[in-house]
C-alpha cells in the first residue's frame, strides 16, 4: 500500500438507480481509494476465487482512463480520487489534464 485518500469520496445514485424493492435500499456509496503497487507477476491476478464475483476481466490504462468509462455520476468521484493520488504516483511531477477543472478536494496520505 503506497497511499490513500484521506476521506470517505461520496456519490449518490440518481433516482432512477435506487431499487426500492431490494433491501436494504442502497442511495449510494461512500469510499476510501488505495493506490497499490503490484509486487507479483500479472498471472497471479484471479478475479474468479470467490463465490461472489464481482469482476471478470482487468486492464492496465492510462491514468485518467477511468473517468472517461465510469458512469456519470461516478465521474466526480473518480476524478477526485485520481487528482488526490497523482502526485504521490508521479511524485508531484505530473500535470493534471485541462479537461478536469474541479477544485481539488484532498491530498492523498502517504502510507509506510
Amino acid at each position: 500500500m503506497i497511499a490513500k485518500t484521506p476521506k470517505w469520496l461520496r456519490y449518490d445514485l440518481p433516482d432512477y438507480h435506487i431499487r426500492r424493492k431490494q433491501k436494504p435500499i442502497c442511495i449510494g456509496q461512500k469510499q476510501v481509494w488505495f493506490l497499490l503497487k503490484l509486487t507479483c507477476d500479472e498471472s497471479n491476478i484471479k478475479l474468479d476465487t470467490h463465490s461472489d464475483i464481482e469482476f471478470d476481466d482487468w486492464a492496465w490504462v492510462d491514468y485518467w482512463h477511468p473517468i472517461e468509462e465510469v458512469i456519470d455520476f461516478k465521474k466526480p468521484v473518480y476524478e477526485d480520487m485520481l487528482k488526490a493520488l497523482a502526485p504521490v504516483l508521479f511524485d508531484n511531477q505530473h500535470k493534471i489534464p485541462s479537461q478536469y477543472s474541479r477544485p481539488l478536494k484532498c491530498v492523498a496520505i502517504t502510507l509506510g
